[in-house]
């Protein structure tokens, strides 16, 4: 039983310290998991010179059985208590959740990448993310630029 319980607590303490940690899904982008247990995360990647902070419902259910869509209007949502216009694609079953504005996309990448960060969705989802090693990813992703 004590085994048990030292399995738990240490697994535990591990998903709590991944939490707040920036990890590659591709050499090029980086994602960041809420606290909740939700499949939609925060996604870092490389667009030119810049990088993005976009939200990523995984295998997400208004996208099943199509690979790609048209952009369609979200929102709005609340990050940190401002309202911000969203849009979205499906992408091979996946639904990225980007803001419209540059304005927004500014507001968001700041509020998830230095966090901590409350974004309040649709449907009562309510997201909190804790940024701890975005300049890590960063440095990583623009690293790539040169690569051919």
């Amino acid at each position: 039983m004590q085994r048990i319980l030292a399995f738990t607590m240490a697994s535990l303490i591990c998903v709590g310290a991944s939490a707040a940690q920036w990890l590659p899904i591709a050499p090029q982008a980086y994602f960041l998991n809420p606290q909740e247990t939700q499949k939609i995360v925060a996604l870092a990647n490389r667009n030119g010179n810049e990088i993005n902070v976009t939200l990523l419902e995984r295998s997400s259910s208004d996208c099943r059985g199509r690979a790609t869509s048209e952009l369609l209007p979200e929102g709005p949502y609340r990050v940190n208590g401002t309202n911000i216009n969203f849009q979205s694609a499906c992408f091979n079953g996946d639904k990225v959740i980007a803001a419209v504005s540059q304005v927004g996309k500014d507001f968001l990448m700041t509020a998830i990448t230095t966090g901590p960060a409350k974004v309040e969705m649709r449907l009562g989802v309510v997201l909190h993310f804790n940024s701890e090693n975005f300049e890590e990813a960063k440095e990583a992703i623009l690293d790539m630029r040169p690569a051919l």
